[in-house]
């Protein structure tokens, strides 16, 4: 084929189209698909970090907020770390910037000038660019900012400290459209891991009414027939068991109402649960419990709420079963930001531990109470035991998300 002159064969233009795809507006663009996250927003750092670099902004910032939720999130990324934190929704995310900049995308050389460059061009904010209070938190001087809205969510990207160029506007809209899709897919994939826990739940909860319920209410009327037929001491060991089989019914069905009907989005008070967990398992160990609340209002959420049920009862049963204890005291205190928990016990303590130690060495050298410790570490906490002849202490601390 003759080509005429000034044409360029299909060869020429594929690649001259191929380094065109190098730019960094680009390779903004055709970043990696979001991945499954093993926690919330796990990969904005690798999207942010990515972002940073091919505008050569020393650090850049995503601010969002969720559908009926009272919190706003903030990921910040730099060269030398990668920062997550929320904060309570004083004010509307469109508080952040001047309110004519609401919903526009802007570059400015200093956070309180009020002369912004715009896709339009260059116009007057009449307000400082970026809000006092958010530009003294991040120490925000040269910006580049969009905003973005997905399903479920809305937010604004900041590029912080880098040079004016030609397609920083367009590039900041690419990495915003990146950042909102990756948290509209954390909210749906937790979403559907919500649904799916929910549906086991309910399962499990079918399961144990149609099975375990049945077989206990079996035993318990078997040995109240047993019963009637036995006189003295006898008969009051029966009457103990079926006690305590009874008890077990009413414990065990309480869960399966609470799984089955109750609002897992509501919040609990915390002394009635702990209450109600304690007197049933001071019956079944045949031991005294003893239960201090700081503040007494104080309230949980009701899957954290189970939660610290499980861990009362692994506790209690550690302290009788291993250490003869005939008496557990039991003290939670919960702060904005924590939940604390000090279980004591007047046994023998742990066979052959004397000191104290944390969770990470219980958990190495498989020794103490591994099953507590387990469970404390997939709620993100930690474990300290102190254990000698005279009892065992626990303490337990987990964290609360920040509000």
């Amino acid at each position: 084929m003759r080509l005429e002159q000034g044409q360029r064969s299909p060869e020429s233009r594929t690649g001259s189209q191929v380094n065109s795809l190098r730019s960094p507006l680009a390779k903004i663009a055709v970043a990696p698909a979001v991945t499954i996250a093993v926690e919330p927003n796990a990969h904005l750092e690798l999207l942010l970090a990515q972002a940073a670099h091919e505008m050569g902004a020393p650090r850049i910032i995503a601010v969002w907020e969720k559908t009926e939720e009272t919190k706003r999130y903030f990921a910040c990324w730099s060269a030398r770390r990668f920062e997550r934190s929320t904060e309570s929704l004083e004010y509307p995310i469109e508080g952040l910037v001047a309110p004519r900049l609401a919903r526009t995308t802007f570059a400015v050389r200093s956070a309180e000038s009020q002369l912004v460059k715009t896709p339009e061009g260059l116009r007057f904010s009449a307000a400082a660019a970026i809000s006092a209070r958010f530009s003294a938190r991040y120490d925000i001087r040269a910006v580049v900012s969009t905003p973005f809205f997905r399903r479920g969510c809305r937010g604004r990207i900041f590029a912080l400290d880098c040079a004016f160029a030609k397609d920083q506007l367009a590039q900041i809209t690419i990495v915003a459209d990146r950042v909102g899709l990756a948290i509209e897919y954390d909210g749906l994939q937790q979403q559907a891991e919500a649904t799916v826990a929910a549906r086991e739940r309910l399962k499990l909860a079918h399961d144990l009414h149609d099975g375990l319920l049945q077989n206990l209410t079996a035993a318990t009327l078997q040995l109240e027939v047993c019963s009637k037929n036995c006189e003295g001491e006898i008969r009051q060991r029966i009457d103990s068991i079926q006690a305590l089989l009874a008890g077990e019914q009413r414990r065990l069905r309480d869960v399966v109402n609470g799984w089955r009907h109750r609002n897992r989005s509501e919040d609990l008070f915390l002394a009635d649960a702990c209450e109600n967990v304690l007197r049933g398992l001071g019956a079944y160990w045949n031991c005294q419990t003893s239960l201090r609340i700081r503040p007494r209002n104080a309230r949980l959420p009701f899957a954290l709420v189970e939660h610290l049920s499980l861990l009362l009862t692994e506790a209690i049963a550690n302290a009788v079963k291993h250490g003869n204890a005939s008496r557990v005291w039991v003290y939670v205190a919960r702060t904005t930001q924590t939940l604390a928990l000090f279980i004591s016990d007047n046994g023998g303590g742990f066979r052959g531990l004397v000191g104290s130690y944390s969770d990470d060495t219980l958990v190495a050298e498989n020794i103490g109470p591994r099953s507590l410790c387990e469970r404390v570490k997939s709620l993100r906490g930690h474990l300290l035991l102190a254990t000698s002849g005279a009892g065992a202490r626990v303490r337990i601390q987990l964290p609360l998300e920040k509000t």
